[in-house]
């Protein structure tokens, strides 16, 4: 799992590589999180090494507190990348135009699993990761 999502995200900085100014003019790529230093630390790592030259600026913040720095920077243009778990918080950066669309070069991903969609029908952003969860009890 942290592989596929490291993978993942690698796929992720490298498109903003690709395609950010941010990144043309400063050497440094911002991503702000939800997940842990813990989890976090080493993709930073792995980046930076992959990277020469590259900075990679984690913001570790819980998903409102992240939805909120994006919604306060947009003016300075400081946020490469949004990663979290939450669907929800990625429909209100897209409902306040805050998400630029991209079109995915992978193929063979499904649309939804079971009746759930994986990723954002116009675009704007991708799922990166499924993981199931259950309850359980001793009688």
């Amino acid at each position: 799992m942290f592989r596929r999502s490291a993978l993942a995200l690698g796929s992720a900085l490298g498109l903003v590589l690709a395609s950010g100014a941010a990144f043309a003019q400063t050497g440094k790529v911002t991503v702000v999180t939800s997940f842990s230093k813990d989890v976090t630390d080493p993709i930073k790592k792995a980046f930076e090494k992959a990277v020469p030259g590259a900075t990679l600026e984690v913001q570790n913040r819980n998903t409102n507190a992240g939805v909120k720095y994006v919604e306060e920077t947009k003016a300075n243009n400081q946020v490469d990348l949004f990663w979290a778990s939450a669907p929800d918080a990625f429909e209100v950066l897209k409902g306040k135009k805050l998400l630029t669309a991209y079109k995915p070069k992978a193929t063979g991903i499904p649309d939804k699993i079971g009746s759930y969609p994986i990723n954002d029908p116009q675009g704007f952003y991708f799922g990166f990761a499924a993981s199931g969860y259950g309850i359980m009890w001793n009688d």
